[in-house]
């Protein structure tokens, strides 16, 4: 008798682990099973980073002329006066720029699997904030002028694919770039670039982020909805340092939090001192130099992670207008390392 008791108290748990684990898988195969539903255009990228640089022999200004129509982000204006087209004749014969165009043509020859990446993260996106609107996509090339690679209004989303080289590129360095950027710009960044541009300029609301903890909480909101839109992208690329970065926030992640509670930095003002923590560099001003830039922000993460884990019936959508004090609160944050 006491052994069919152990063995009958042995099925019960083996049942219900499989009853668990099935109803797990079923919730994730019809989580997915929607999103792959869920309705968005195929996306064609429009590639005035080619046609720009296309032989104009009947002129340069008709050359845009024609090109007006379908590239209306960059040649907006009803008629392209003469100061506009010099301009622009200047830039397309400039010998750097053209080496960038050359390049991109060469590294960016088809754009077949961005389109398909793109439509993939465009109905992830769509999934989880309903209302947002599908945006035009194009590429240009730069002639790295600029602060940002990927800029987006709501209604174009424009990609400046010479900021995706690969960090072998001497002219990033010629062009005074520093060594922690040049990391960056690589084709590995460019869709975390893009979920974040996206997230950042179109659904994320602003608040202002007087606090520490109000850009800890920022960034956390950020990285956690561009994994959780892109799920195979790794948090090296999301966070923008390299995996040795990762390992060693991973590894100080409680030194880092008894670091902000003992100094209380939570709720501090300072904007020169709160720079130490988030601004970007080669690592982060207030911490070893073996941290990565910004690690604190990557302590935002996990306190968003931990506060969504621990309230499930969430969604995405209601996450973006909690506030920081909320956030934290009920996270109850308590890294164990």
């Amino acid at each position: 008798m006491i052994f069919y008791a152990v063995t009958r108290q042995k099925f019960i748990r083996i049942v219900a682990l499989v009853l668990l684990f099935t109803i797990a898988c079923t919730g994730e195969k019809g989580e997915k099973a929607k999103i792959r539903s869920t309705q968005v255009d195929d996306v064609i990228i429009r590639r005035f980073d080619v046609e720009l640089f296309a032989d104009y022999k009947g002129g340069f200004a008709q050359h845009l002329a024609a090109l007006q129509d379908n590239f209306y982000p960059f040649l907006n204006s009803e008629v392209i006066d003469t100061s506009v087209v010099a301009q622009l004749h200047a830039f397309v014969t400039d010998e750097v720029v053209r080496e960038l165009h050359t390049l991109t043509r060469d590294k960016f020859a088809g754009l077949t699997a961005l389109e398909k990446k793109l439509t993939t993260i465009f109905r992830h996106i769509r999934y989880y904030f309903p209302d947002w609107k599908q945006p035009e996509v194009f590429t240009y090339v730069s002639g790295l002028y600029g602060d940002s690679p990927i800029l987006y209004d709501g209604t174009f989303l424009l990609i400046a694919l010479d900021w995706y080289l690969g960090d072998e590129y001497e002219g990033y360095r010629k062009a005074g770039l520093p060594l922690y950027r040049i990391r960056r710009m690589t084709p590995a960044y460019l869709h975390a670039d893009i979920i974040k541009t996206i997230l950042s300029q179109g659904i994320i609301p602003h608040k202002p982020e007087n606090r520490l903890l109000d850009k800890l909480i920022s960034a956390g909101k950020l990285y956690y909805l561009s994994g959780l839109i892109l799920d195979d992208l790794q948090p090296e690329y999301i966070v923008g340092f390299h995996k040795d970065g990762l390992k060693w926030c991973k590894n100080n992640e409680k030194q880092m939090w008894t670091y902000f509670l003992e100094h209380q930095l939570l709720y501090a003002t300072d904007v020169v001192l709160m720079n130490k923590f988030v601004a970007d560099g080669p690592f982060t001003a207030a911490f070893q130099r073996e941290s990565p830039a910004r690690a604190s922000l990557w302590v935002g993460w996990q306190i968003v992670a931990a506060y969504m884990k621990n309230n499930p019936e969430l969604t995405p959508g209601q996450l973006i207008f909690v506030g920081p004090d909320e956030i934290l609160k009920n996270s109850r944050y308590k890294p164990g390392r």
